[in-house]
């Protein structure tokens, strides 16, 4: 298999919407700019035909998988950037990045460490987040993908105001590309359907060596709201008692809750972590600080009249204390994180 065929069918772990979001989060353009839209694998090859006439776009579509993807999808994102260049993809320290998915992020070092800290742990695979309201506990999680993705470790992000028991369930067979077959028997012969996904993945666990290979990080998003359905908010904490527990077949699924305070339904006298995520509190020089780093990344350092300038720019009326002002901080600041 070439380093082309071989990308090709790494990429086919994504659908057509997600292969849209990934094209245009690499590239800032639409997948349409590239190719028709037809089936999976003609779409990518026709993708992957254009972007060859294109070095520059092709580079940045691998850099960008390079830096974000899981590790099939990484390597041979790798080995096909120094089959067509000729050269070695630059690798950036992952936990001194400054950047993720094209947002900026200043002043989250700490985090990092933390998060670092808790895919490496032997004995807790429960998170929990706390902080103020805007504090940022939801923007963290592509973060949080970035980072379980640089351990080797497959982030999985679901919004539980947007699904019912049902819905719920189908998505996390979806992404943990769980056989459905499997589950379908289970979890119409269970008295709930939660309990029934529970057994079915042990049961599937214990036949498939491969599954007990992999590493997954959940993260629930939004389990403190209100709307959030009942059902979904019991299932997930028995999944959560069950992975505290350690009852399944291998310690290979962490989860993290974000929301405030909702480490407090973790099950009692099981080890979590509880990760502070204090309110940001921000001054100028923070942002000219984090303009100066960025650009040295890129061998450009500023100087003081260039950097006052962009400082300036970045923080034109804009209260750094309020959630707006956060945004539109965040929102300038992006045009400086490619050089």
């Amino acid at each position: 298999m070439t380093p082309r065929d071989n990308f090709q069918s790494a990429l086919k772990i994504f659908n057509i919407d997600q292969l849209k979001s990934v094209v245009e989060s690499a590239l800032g353009e639409p997948l349409t700019n590239f190719t028709q839209i037809g089936s999976t694998p003609v779409t990518i090859f026709n993708l992957l035909e254009q972007l060859e006439l294109e070095d520059n776009k092709l580079k940045m579509f691998l850099k960008f998988l390079s830096k974000n993807s899981g590790a099939r999808l990484k390597d041979a994102a790798n080995i096909y950037y120094q089959h067509f260049f000729n050269i070695v993809i630059e690798v950036d320290d992952p936990y001194t990045e400054l950047v993720v998915y094209n947002d900026a992020f200043v002043d989250r070092q700490e985090l990092r460490e933390k998060l670092r800290y808790f895919f490496n742990s032997e004995t807790h695979f429960l998170l929990g987040t706390k902080g103020p309201r805007y504090s940022g506990r939801s923007h963290c999680s592509s973060f949080i993908r970035f980072v379980a993705r640089e351990e080797d470790i497959d982030p999985i992000v679901l919004d539980l105001a947007k699904y019912n028991l049902e819905q719920l369930i189908r998505e996390l067979i979806d992404q943990m590309y769980l056989p459905f077959i499997e589950f379908r028997d289970r979890l119409s012969q269970a008295s709930t359907q939660g309990k029934g996904f529970i057994a079915a993945f042990k049961g599937i666990m214990r036949k498939d060596e491969s599954l007990r290979q992999k590493r997954w990080c959940l993260v629930f998003d939004h389990h403190d709201r209100t709307e959030v359905d009942p059902e979904v908010k019991a299932f997930v904490e028995e999944f959560m008692l069950e992975i505290a527990m350690r009852n399944m077949p291998a310690d290979n699924i962490f989860i993290i809750l974000l929301g405030q305070g909702d480490w407090a339904v973790f099950p009692a006298n099981y080890n979590f972590h509880v990760l502070d995520v204090p309110a940001p509190q921000l001054v100028p020089s923070d942002v000219e600080r984090y303009l100066q780093s960025l650009a040295k990344k890129f061998d450009q350092p500023l100087d003081p009249a260039e950097l006052l300038r962009r400082k300036d720019e970045v923080l034109k009326d804009i209260h750094l204390n309020e959630l707006s002002g956060i945004t539109t901080m965040c929102n300038r600041l992006r045009k400086y994180t490619t050089p």
